[in-house]
This record gives C-alpha cells, sequence and structure tokens, in this order.
C-alpha cells in the first residue's frame, strides 16, 4: 500500500514537471486557493468560497496532500452545511475529511468532524447515529479540557434530545451549556443555548417565557449575531406570533429571514420558511397562497434531496387542496406523498398517509377506499405500536361510521380511541405539553359524549363528559416536566429519568423507523418489543411510586373521575348541578338531581346554541353588561331546564369554553 502511494505521488509529479509546474509551486498555488477561501467564508461569500475550496481540493488531490484535503474538505461541509443547508452534500464531505483526520492521527480535528456529523444525522432524522458521533465529540473535549468545544456540543445534544421530545434531558444539556458559557465568558455561544431553551419553552407551551428567552439572546448576541443565528431567531419570533395569531408580524419576521437565507444560498433554512409561511396562511383560510409556499419549499427540499421534508410538503398540499374541496389535485399529492414515503420505508409517514387519504375518501364518498386506508393505516400503526397514530384513526373511524349512521360501530371506535388517549396523556414522549395535547383531542370525548345521549344512555354519557373535564383541568394545572422533586428521592428521580430517556429514544428510533438495508420488519418488531418491556418497567415504577407517594398520584391525575352517581350523592334534595358542553353547532346540557337516598336522575338537554354564536354573545355582554344581555343567557341556557329544576334552591353551574367568562 505504502508502494502504491509513493508511486502515486511520483506520476503527479512528474506530470506537474511535465507542465513547467513545480510541486512546490503547485503547494503553494493551492495554499492560497484555500486562504482565499477562508477570507470569503469569514465574509459570508459562501458561493465564492465554495469555489475556491473546490480548486483548492483539485490541486491538493493531485499532490495527494492529506492535511490539504482534510482541511478543505471540512471547509466545503461547513458551506453545505452551515451555510447553504444542504445536509446530505455536507455528510460527504465530512466523512471524507473524517476519514483523512484518523489517517493523519489528527484527533483534534477528528472529534470536530463527528460533533459536526452528529448535528448532520440529528436533522437527517437519524438520532441514534447522531447521538453516537455527538457523546464521542463530547468524551474527546471534556477528556482535553476543551470547554468552549464542551459548550458547543452540549448545545448539540441538548437539541437532539428536544429532537426526540426528551425535553428534561434537553434542558439538562442546555443548563450544563448556560453554566461553562457564563463561567469562562463564552458570550456567542451563551446567546446561542438562550435561544434554543427558547425554542425548548416554546415547545413546551410555555410562549411566554420563550419569547423572553428569544429577545434575552437577541441581546445578548448584540453585533455579534451571525446571519445563520438571525435567521433562527427570526423564524422563531414568527412562531411565537403566529401562535398569538399575530399574523402580520409573523410574516414581517418571516419576510425578513427569507431574505438573508436567500442572501447566503442557504437552502435548507429557505425551505423551512416556505414552510411556515405556506402553514400560516393555512391558518388564515388563505389556501391558494398556502399551496404557493408549499409548493416553493417542496421545490427547494426536492433540489437538495431532503426527501422527508418533501414528503411533508406533498401532504400539505394535498391537504391545501382538499380544504378547497379540489379532491382531484388533493388525492394527486397526497399519492405523490404516499409513493415517495413508500420508497423510503418512512413507516410512521405511510400511515399518517393512510389517514389522510382515507379522510379524503370519505369527504368525496369513497367509503370502501376510505375503510381500506384506515385499516391500512391501522396496521401499520399496530405494527409500530404508534399510539399518536392509533388514536387518530380510530377517531377517524368513529366519524366515518356516525356519518354512515352506524352508531354502535361509532362508539366502539371513539372509546378505543379514548383508551389510548387516555394511555398517552399520562405517558410521556409527547411533542407538547400535556394541556397541549387534551386541548386537541377533547373533540373525541365531545363526539362520544353526543352518541351516548343520542343512545339515550345518558348516565354513560355523563361519565365520560367528567373524564374529559377532570383530565382537561388536571392538564391545565400541571407544569411540563413531570418529576416532582419535592416528594421524591434522588434514587426515584435518577430511576424514572433513566426509564423515560430510554422510552424517548426508543419511540423516536420506532416513529423514525425507515425501511432500509439495515433495517428490517424484524428489526422494528425487536424495537416494539424493547418499548413494551420499558414502558411496562416504567408503569411497575409508577405504581410502587404512587403507593410509596399517594400525593403525586393526585397531582397527575392517575385517579379514576367521579363517576355520577357518586356525583349526586354530593348533592342535597333541594340541589342540583348543570354541566355545559359547548360543542361546534350546539351546547350539550347535563342536570344531576337527588331524589332520595338511592333515587336520583340525570337529564340531557340539546340546546341551539353553535360556539361561534355563544363568543359573539359572552363578548357582547363582557363588553357592555347589560341586563338583557343577562337574561338573553338565562332565556337560552337556563329556561330550558326548568322541568328538571323544580323544588330546587340551589344550582352548581359546572362551566365550559367561553361560559367560563362570565361572572
Amino acid at each position: 500500500m505504502k508502494y502504491k502511494t509513493q508511486l502515486f505521488t511520483r506520476v503527479i509529479v512528474y506530470l506537474l514537471l511535465l507542465s513547467g509546474v513545480t510541486f512546490s509551486q503547485s503547494q503553494q498555488e493551492a495554499d492560497k486557493l484555500y486562504e482565499e477561501g477562508m477570507a470569503n467564508l469569514d465574509q459570508r461569500q459562501g458561493n465564492d468560497a465554495l469555489e475556491k475550496f473546490e480548486e483548492a481540493l483539485r490541486v491538493y488531490r493531485l499532490l495527494n496532500e492529506n492535511e490539504g484535503i482534510k482541511n478543505t474538505l471540512h471547509k466545503i461541509g461547513l458551506i453545505y452545511g452551515r451555510d447553504f443547508g444542504n445536509w446530505k452534500k455536507a455528510e460527504i464531505y465530512w466523512m471524507e475529511s473524517l476519514e483523512k483526520a484518523v489517517i493523519t492521527d489528527d484527533s483534534t480535528m477528528a472529534a470536530k468532524l463527528r460533533k459536526n456529523l452528529g448535528v448532520v444525522y440529528d436533522r437527517m432524522g437519524k438520532y441514534k447515529k447522531s447521538a453516537e458521533y455527538q457523546k464521542q465529540a463530547l468524551n474527546f473535549y471534556e477528556r482535553t479540557g476543551n470547554t468552549l468545544k464542551t459548550v458547543q456540543t452540549l448545545k448539540n445534544l441538548g437539541m437532539l434530545y428536544f429532537t426526540q421530545s426528551d425535553y428534561y434531558n434537553a434542558e439538562q444539556q442546555f443548563k450544563r451549556a448556560v453554566y461553562l458559557s457564563k463561567k469562562y465568558g463564552y458570550e456567542k455561544e451563551l446567546g446561542r443555548v438562550t435561544l434554543n431553551l427558547g425554542l425548548l419553552n416554546y415547545r413546551t407551551g410555555n410562549y411566554g417565557k420563550s419569547f423572553e428567552l428569544f429577545t434575552e439572546s437577541e441581546d445578548i448576541l448584540g453585533d455579534d449575531l451571525n446571519l445563520i443565528d438571525k435567521i433562527n431567531l427570526l423564524i422563531n419570533l414568527g412562531m411565537i406570533h403566529r401562535v398569538y395569531g399575530d399574523t402580520l408580524k409573523a410574516r414581517i419576521h418571516y419576510d425578513k429571514a427569507m431574505t438573508i437565507a436567500t442572501d447566503l444560498g442557504n437552502q435548507g433554512n429557505k425551505a423551512k420558511i416556505y414552510n411556515n409561511m405556506g402553514g400560516l396562511s393555512f391558518d388564515n383560510n388563505d389556501f391558494p397562497e398556502a399551496i404557493n409556499q408549499f409548493k416553493k419549499s417542496l421545490e427547494v427540499n426536492e433540489e437538495i434531496n431532503a426527501k422527508l421534508s418533501a414528503v411533508k410538503n406533498l401532504k400539505n398540499i394535498g391537504l391545501s387542496y382538499q380544504s378547497l374541496k379540489d379532491y382531484e389535485k388533493a388525492d394527486e399529492y397526497l399519492q405523490k406523498a404516499k409513493k415517495i414515503s413508500d420508497e423510503l420505508g418512512y413507516l410512521w409517514q405511510e400511515g399518517d398517509i393512510e389517514l389522510n387519504l382515507g379522510n379524503l375518501e370519505t369527504l368525496k364518498g369513497n367509503y370502501k377506499k376510505s375503510i381500506d386506508h384506515y385499516e391500512r393505516g391501522l396496521e401499520l400503526a399496530h405494527r409500530l405500536d404508534a399510539a399518536d397514530l392509533q388514536y387518530r384513526l380510530y377517531a377517524a373511524k368513529g366519524n366515518f361510521y356516525k356519518l354512515r349512521g352506524k352508531l354502535d360501530l361509532a362508539s366502539l371506535n371513539y372509546d378505543q380511541s379514548i383508551e389510548i388517549i387516555e394511555s398517552i396523556r399520562s405517558g410521556i414522549g409527547l411533542e407538547a405539553n400535556r394541556s397541549k395535547f387534551m386541548e386537541n383531542v377533547l373533540p373525541i370525548y365531545q363526539k362520544m359524549i353526543d352518541l351516548q345521549v343520542e343512545f339515550g344512555t345518558i348516565d354513560v354519557a355523563y361519565e365520560y363528559y367528567e373524564k374529559m373535564k377532570v383530565r382537561n383541568l388536571l392538564d391545565i394545572l400541571e407544569g411540563s416536566f413531570l418529576v416532582f422533586e419535592e416528594e421524591m428521592t434522588e434514587e426515584e428521580i435518577q430511576t424514572q429519568q433513566e426509564l423515560e430517556s430510554s422510552l424517548r429514544v426508543i419511540n423516536g428510533d420506532i416513529n423514525n423507523f425507515i425501511l432500509a438495508e439495515d433495517n428490517t420488519m424484524r428489526s422494528l418488531d425487536s424495537l416494539v418489543v424493547r418499548q413494551r418491556s420499558v414502558r411496562e418497567e416504567l408503569q411497575q415504577f409508577q405504581e410502587r411510586l404512587y403507593l410509596n407517594h399517594p400525593e403525586i398520584s393526585d397531582k397527575v391525575g392517575s385517579g379514576t373521575p367521579i363517576r355520577f352517581k357518586n356525583a349526586i350523592k354530593l348533592l342535597n334534595t333541594d340541589e342540583a348541578a348543570i354541566a355545559y358542553m359547548s360543542m361546534e353547532d350546539e351546547v350539550v346540557c347535563f342536570v344531576l338531581r337527588r331524589l332520595g337516598r338511592r333515587d336520583f336522575t340525570v337529564d340531557s338537554y340539546r340546546i341551539d346554541l353553535s360556539r361561534d354564536e355563544l363568543k359573539r354573545m359572552t363578548r357582547k355582554l363582557l363588553r357592555r353588561f347589560r341586563n338583557e344581555d343577562l337574561e338573553n343567557f338565562y332565556d337560552l341556557l337556563v329556561a330550558p331546564l326548568k322541568e328538571s329544576l323544580e323544588g330546587v334552591n340551589q344550582v352548581c353551574l359546572i362551566l365550559d369554553g367561553y361560559l367560563h367568562a362570565i361572572p
């Protein structure tokens, strides 16, 4: 091997001499090109820098000069990754550079490249590989006392945990990075990790704190805020304004981010901004503009071969056409998304697309096709043990059977959906905190309650109502990070964190599972078996925890919601409880009465008052507060119940939705 390398070098030198160029002159020319590329890179002139580095690399390769090849490959990868957002190309250049670093025994460069590759694999959704590279780099930096690189790698690891919804461990990594940044005066890194903490708070629904941290990050970085950080900050601030419903400010921030990303040629962020802009238009029911933005994002993602992001774009376009009732176009784009997803073997995405196709076929009246899509989606969801997909698919089947008038089957599917929701809610690995999750699933409870009222099983309807209200209230009251440090021992905290971390990693591996040469259905099955094993271990741990600390059980709402017979025991014979539930087109109401020691009634009413009308009336009342407005509420919400309220001297009102605002 050594002889072949020497022979190759002699041939190159001979060819250079024939052309009148000495080895030394060529080395100097390559070094000059490299330095010019570095100058362009410092000035964020990515395209100019790339041109210089590629020319330098060509010469270094001719000279077989490993040091030059290694450094130039690293810089080219940096341009593709950091500046252009083309992670696939960054991976190619950094992997070759890493090989050269290993050959030349350059452990410092090898650690830097492993850190960079960890970021690449995080962006690609290859979390296990990402963690492997990040931890190798972190171990080297901690061992050699390089605190700056330690901070940067902790930040990357935090983002890796964040991507997998492991918010507790993400927070721990970020806090370590903050501590070291303050201790050693790394202002830039402190600003960047503060930005990440803002993103963490955004994801867990703490929008006020998130906005505060984004602003703090901007203040810390000040004039040192580089253009990539600026893009990320603007995108994040745009997301906050979108959540607050301030469309104008969100759009302004996205526009500013787009201007910078376009100037840099940062394709990855351009695609992200286009997609966010599309989401903004979708929220505002401007579906043609949403399609326009999603298509722009798709074009960029196809250009940089970001296939998973392209699948999401195609799905968003399909859903936008569906909202426009252009079902032919919706089907076209959803089928394209399905085709690419099938090719990738991305099973979770396949299941989600089957759900969307099922909903589309239901709207088109192709009921045989729709139920086939739901069943295929459920097959994949059960194969993955993906509870988030399962509950949505069962709910969709419930809607389907209700539409077809098969109410028993509708009730059965809603019940299965709610059972899974209850298990998810008390579990972990959610992409938002529990209160946000419950807010999204409440309509499924409402549909089940509505069905039971229609069946005349009012007692069952009320029990689902009570379950819905209790779960939602508990989730509003509880925090995002469910570690009860005051009640738990250090050992219990560590055990919970380890079990939850293991489960989140497995959940991430399953949700991002892609069938490839090194992945088979058997390897997926083994992941699911591991997932179930850890779940059982976690459940057993929680049961022991609740036994040792009953107060924790109360805090997490693990107890059974009160049954209506027990609720009625709380009432005297001259008292009544009135429970309201605001639906899309009506208000459903339950009246609970205790008539004697064992005699009770629970009546239900349907009041013709839509959610929009209730909202309008409430705002009107709070704005001017006149007697006639109060009387109007009484006439609509109390007078129809008079028959059930005879002999009642005191009423307990259990309110819902906008009714909470009324004194």
